[in-house]
């Protein structure tokens, strides 16, 4: 999902919950009590999105993760404490008290807000591509069906879509929608009525203006504040590890890697614009590709002597335009821009050590120009790179991830998929893009790995260990895989539904056995959590998946919990830079299963 899907979506449901159904309108501080919406809410929900019960804790410990001091600061009443029982499924405080009075702060706060949008974002991306995995194609349809999931689970998606006509569009849906009469979806014809006006709005319909565009490079410049450029090639998508003088940046990684080394302020440009937009719009924007002489720059535009927002400034020295950055405000004589390779000091420094935000006067450098590029030919916002990821995918040998925090791309250059630590097994199709190697990695999908950490694997052999695991997941749960060491997607989902099965098994918990990680699966891990002497089936597909990510146990798959799986659970827990306790939670389960 792009980031203005993103937002959409969030508008809408927070609509729905808790902003009287208008759209964007949300209440952040919500603190219901248990049995005020129905008598089978049995705890609180809290916040615009209304998490309830185990969803509840799950935004309060991950603002207490993201800031621990503001979390301090507003809990009054002790409940990080609470926090700590792993079941709120009945946790239950009266509005009145200390501790409700502390939640509400502790939600309402500036990280408060934050971290509900991006719990939101999250849920809203995993059932966008669960509608996805049921034939919806359509981004609106799509998020149609996100809404109907969010309401009424994953059954109420399936429902509506048996009776839907297809192809699903969001027509058809709605449509089908008005004809239901299941609980949580057909009885709430207003709330329907207004997510699918709004969708249309929004996305059916939407537009991108040219303010649009020029705010959404302006954000990711302003994401970029702070970075350092580095002594080596080292480091690069860090912002202040291995800092230096030697000019290199993932920008010029990303950009042109055969220019890694030389002054970047230019190429800072073309990276905002490409991740902004994609390659190819960024080359329309720039009138050519990349854009790293700012005197070529000039001869290509209109060299204007007043700014306006999202202009590329193009500094003179009294001899040659030397060096450049992006307008993100002007206010009369003054202009704000963010520049790279400057410093963060006075004048204008066109060979500085790294990104930063400068206030300039028009007065201070009267020889200073302004391109205008055209925004108004941009039709998408955020979708970066330059190719679409296929959809099918033929294994052809293996790699294995060379260094700690690589980058995942969605693309050659573009959107960040995800990260992978030292050791990572890798699907490799055999094909390249430049410096990108293509590669399947388990957990986050099909995308790109630069070729300086990608190492050779064995062809076609796999990993052992996943070897083991596939085989156990065969004898224990019939999975029917096929056992070659790779964990690619029908590993993943088999061992999904043998988290699920073993849940329903061992502690009753009635899962439905999809191979679908929704709240549901996610509620249940949270409420069972695994240590040190437990002894059961759930405990062996903890080991399963330790086995999955190349960790293996000195007795094997024994369903025991000894001190052999806890050093294992800690081994990957650090991997996967979780709180390295041995102890097997929600958290711990949701990365074993690639989520």
């Amino acid at each position: 999902m792009t980031d203005h899907e993103k937002l959409v979506m969030r508008n809408i449901i927070y609509a729905v919950e808790t902003g009287g159904q208008v759209y964007g309108q949300k209440d952040y501080a919500d603190f219901t009590e248990a049995y005020t919406n129905s008598s089978a809410e049995h705890a609180i929900t809290i916040g615009a999105g209304q998490w309830y019960g185990n969803e509840a804790r799950t935004l309060l410990l991950k603002i207490k993760t993201t800031d621990a001091a503001t979390f301090s600061k507003y809990d009054t009443a002790g409940v990080a404490a609470d926090l700590n029982k792993t079941d709120w499924s009945n946790y239950q405080l009266s509005k009145t008290s200390a501790k409700a009075k502390a939640i509400v702060h502790i939600i309402n706060s500036t990280v408060g807000h934050r971290c509900q949008d991006q719990l939101m974002d999250g849920q809203m991306e995993t059932y966008v591509k669960e509608a996805a995995s049921l034939g919806v194609t359509a981004m609106d349809a799509k998020m149609m069906c996100a809404n109907f999931r969010h309401q009424g689970g994953l059954s109420a998606v399936k429902r509506i879509l048996a009776k839907t006509t297809k192809p699903y569009t969001l027509d058809h849906l709605y449509t089908a929608c008005q004809t239901d009469t299941g609980n949580q979806v057909g009885a709430y014809k207003s709330r329907q009525k207004m997510v699918y006006n709004a969708l249309k709005t929004y996305i059916t319909n939407y537009k991108v203006t040219a303010s649009d565009a020029i705010q959404a490079a302006i954000n990711i410049a302003k994401a970029e504040i702070g970075y350092r450029e580095k002594a080596s090639n080292a480091n690069l998508d860090s912002k202040t590890a291995n800092a230096g003088t030697a000019n290199y940046t993932k920008y010029w990684r990303d950009v042109a890697p055969e220019y890694q080394g030389q002054a970047w302020c230019a190429c800072f440009i073309s990276w905002v614009f490409m991740k902004a937009f994609n390659k190819s719009k960024a080359s329309e924007l720039l009138k050519h590709w990349p854009y790293i002489s700012v005197p070529n720059i000039s001869t290509k535009f209109t060299n204007y002597s007043t700014p306006k927002a999202g202009d590329i400034v193009m500094y003179h020295n009294g001899s040659v335009f030397n060096h450049t950055g992006l307008v993100i405000a002007v206010s009369g004589n003054s202009y704000t821009t963010i520049e790279g390779n400057t410093n963060d000091g006075s004048g204008v420094v066109a060979e500085g050590i790294g990104v930063y935000q400068r206030n300039r006067t028009l007065s201070a450098s009267s020889g200073t120009r302004f391109a205008r590029p055209d925004y108004s030919i941009i039709n998408s916002i955020n979708n970066s790179g330059e190719t679409t990821t296929p959809s099918t995918w033929t294994t052809k040998s293996t790699g294995v991830c060379t260094g700690d925090g690589v980058y995942v791309r969605q693309t050659p250059g573009g959107a960040i998929m995800g990260t992978v630590s030292k050791g990572t097994s890798l699907e490799l199709d055999g094909t390249n893009s430049g410096v990108w190697v293509h590669v399947k990695v388990s957990g986050i999908g099909i995308g790109y790995m630069h070729q300086d950490y990608v190492g050779k694997g064995t062809a076609s052999t796999g990993s052992s260990a996943v070897k083991t695991a596939q085989t156990a997941l065969n004898s224990k749960f019939k999975a029917g895989l096929t056992v070659d060491g790779i964990w690619g997607s029908a590993s993943q989902k088999a061992y999904i539904k043998a988290i699920q099965t073993a849940l329903n098994s061992v502690y009753g918990t009635g899962l439905t056995t999809d191979g679908i990680w929704g709240t549901n699966t996610s509620n249940a891990c949270a409420a069972h959590v695994l240590s040190e002497g437990a002894n059961n089936l759930y405990v062996g597909v903890l080991q399963i998946g330790l086995y999955a990510h190349g960790i293996t146990l000195n007795n094997g798959i024994d369903n025991a919990f000894g001190s052999a799986t806890k050093q294992g659970v800690k081994k990957f827990q650090t991997s996967k830079r979780l709180t390295a306790d041995g102890i097997a939670g929600r958290d711990t389960f949701a990365k074993l299963a690639g989520v």
